[in-house]
Parts: C-alpha cells; sequence; structure tokens
C-alpha cells in the first residue's frame, strides 16, 4: 500500500508542477491559453492526464504504465508550449494536426 500511496503523492506533484509550468509558459503570450487552437489542445492533454489517473486508481494500469504515459502526456504539453511560443501564443493548423495526432496514440494506449 506504500508504493501506491507514494505513486499517487509523486502524480500528484507532477501534475501539480506541469500546471505551473503551463501558466508560466502561457502568462508570456498575448493570446495565453485562449487562443481556441490552444484551448482544444491544452483540453485534451487534461482530459488525457485523468484518464491515465482514473485507469490507475481503477487497477487497469500499473505504476510504470501510468508513469510512461503520464511522461508522454507532458512531451505533448511541453512540445505545445514550445510551439505555441514561436507564434506568439498561437497554434497553426499543421501543429494542431501533428499534435492531435500524438494525442489519438496516446489515447489509444490509456485504452476505454
Amino acid at each position: 500500500m506504500f508504493v501506491g500511496n507514494r505513486l499517487t503523492l509523486i502524480v500528484t506533484v507532477m501534475t501539480a508542477l506541469t500546471a505551473f509550468s503551463v501558466t508560466t509558459a502561457m502568462a508570456d503570450t498575448p493570446w495565453g491559453d485562449l487562443h481556441p487552437r490552444r484551448a482544444h489542445i491544452l483540453d485534451r492533454v487534461q482530459n488525457l492526464d485523468a484518464r491515465i489517473d482514473a485507469k490507475f486508481a481503477e487497477g487497469k494500469l500499473t505504476a510504470a504504465k501510468a508513469k510512461q504515459l503520464h511522461q508522454a502526456d507532458h512531451r505533448i504539453l511541453s512540445e505545445e508550449v514550445h510551439l505555441a511560443a514561436r507564434h506568439g501564443g498561437v497554434l497553426t493548423d499543421p501543429e494542431v494536426s501533428r499534435l492531435n495526432g500524438q494525442l489519438d496514440a496516446l489515447s489509444r494506449q490509456i485504452g476505454a
């Protein structure tokens, strides 16, 4: 039980740090997360993060798999922040398509 509690704490801390870093990065741009393309991607990232946590809590994911999926989710989020920063807080249509493809692949790995 100690391992499960420890993993829950780690996941919670990682989620909080991710939310803080995204908020900080968005504050530096004129659009922030208000641009519809960014809002769509950020909503999907957050949704997948919650799905990973739920699957882990249900026992449908191992701790190692949940960690791997959270890392993939965070990489996509980092890429989104980087891409948006290049264009003043806006994502281009091809960038949105690429990010959505990555999010679709991650969603399939999480499962229904």
